[in-house]
C-alpha cells in the first residue's frame, strides 16, 4: 500500500483491525495433513490433505500489516487434523521449535487405521508420551516432543476400535487441557443412561476402567479442577474432559449441573467429573440395569 493513511483499513481502531486479522488467520474447520516442503523433491501431500480458506496473503501485503497482525494465530488459534502419525512427525519436524511450540490443538484421525495394525502401533508409540522415547522417537516421532506446549487432543476413533489399543492410546497423554474422544455410539437402553461405555469396543470387560476415568488421566489437575462434556447424536457421541480454568467463564457456571440417578442424560451437557462419578457408581450398582442385557 503506497498511502496507507488513505487505507479504509488502517483508519479503524486497533481493536478492529485485530479481529480482522483474526477472522483472517483462523478457520473452525481443521487443517488436514498441512503439507510438508521437501528439500529434495516436491511438496509431500497426502491424499487427505486440506486447508480451509486462510487469507496468509494478507501478511505479505505490506510491512505494516506484517508487523501488526499476529502470525502466531495461525498455529495457536488453529486446530490440525492428522491421519497417520508419519504425516503428523513430517509436518512438527518442517517447523522451527518457536512455531512447533505455539500449536496447541491436535486431532488424530484413526478412523481410517482400524484394519492395518502396523499403523495402530506407531499411533500407540506416537503417543507414548515418555520422556526418553529412544529409538522409536527418533524413527515415528512422539507427540509430546512434536508439539510441547499442546493443550487439546482430540482424538476420532470412528466406531469399533479395540479396547486396549484405545486403552494403550491414552496411557501415555497427561497435562492437557482437554481430551477430546469422538466414536461410535454403543445401541441399547444403556447409551441413553450412562457415559461410561458409549463408544463401540470390541473386547472391552465391563469390569474394565471407564472411558472417562481414563480420558481424565490425561487431564492436569485434580478431579474437582475437571469437567466431563458430551454431545451425542443418533449414531455418534463426543466426549470431552476438561480442566475447569480452561473452560471460558460462562461455562464454568454451567458445569455446575446436576443430573439426578436415574434421569436420562440430555443430548448435549457439562458436568462436574465428580458428579458424573457418583452417577457412574449407580447406574453400575444398580439391580435394574444389567450390562449383560445390553
Amino acid at each position: 500500500m503506497k498511502d496507507q493513511a488513505a487505507s479504509t483499513l488502517f483508519r479503524l481502531p486497533g481493536e478492529l483491525r485485530h479481529e480482522i486479522y483474526k477472522h483472517s488467520l483462523t478457520s473452525p474447520s481443521p487443517i488436514i495433513d498441512p503439507c510438508v516442503p521437501s528439500r529434495i523433491g516436491p511438496t509431500i501431500r497426502s491424499h487427505r490433505h486440506y486447508t480451509p480458506p486462510l487469507a496468509v496473503a494478507l501478511l505479505r501485503t505490506c510491512r505494516r500489516i506484517l508487523h501488526e497482525a499476529p502470525a502466531e494465530l495461525l498455529y495457536t488459534e488453529n486446530h490440525f487434523r492428522f491421519t497417520t502419525s508419519t504425516h503428523a512427525h513430517r509436518f512438527f519436524r518442517s517447523l522451527a521449535p518457536k512455531q512447533a511450540a505455539l500449536i496447541h490443538n491436535v486431532e488424530l484421525d484413526l478412523f481410517f487405521q482400524q484394519i492395518d495394525t502396523t499403523v495402530r502401533r506407531e499411533w500407540s508409540r506416537y503417543l507414548a508420551w515418555a520422556p526418553d522415547c529412544g529409538v522409536w522417537a527418533r524413527k515415528v516421532g512422539s507427540l509430546r516432543i512434536d508439539a510441547p506446549r499442546l493443550k487439546t487432543l482430540h482424538l476420532d476413533i470412528g466406531k469399533d476400535v479395540p479396547w486396549l489399543f484405545f486403552e494403550g492410546l491414552l496411557n501415555g497423554p497427561e497435562g492437557l487441557d482437554r481430551i477430546v474422544v469422538s466414536g461410535g455410539r454403543s445401541s441399547g437402553a444403556m447409551a441413553a443412561w450412562e457415559l461410561s461405555q458409549p463408544i463401540n469396543f470390541p473386547g472391552k470387560p465391563y469390569a474394565e476402567p471407564h472411558v472417562i476415568s481414563i480420558m481424565a488421566q490425561c487431564v492436569a489437575g485434580e478431579k474437582d479442577q475437571k469437567v466431563v462434556a458430551w454431545e451425542k447424536t443418533d449414531k455418534r457421541i463426543t466426549l470431552q474432559v476438561i480442566k475447569v480454568g480452561a473452560l471460558p467463564k460462562t461455562e464454568r457456571e454451567s458445569s455446575l449441573a446436576v443430573f439426578k440417578c436415574g434421569e436420562k442424560l440430555p443430548p448435549t451437557g457439562l458436568c462436574p467429573l465428580r458428579e458424573y462419578e457418583i452417577r457412574e457408581e449407580w447406574v453400575i450398582g444398580s439391580p435394574k440395569i444389567s450390562p449383560t442385557v445390553f
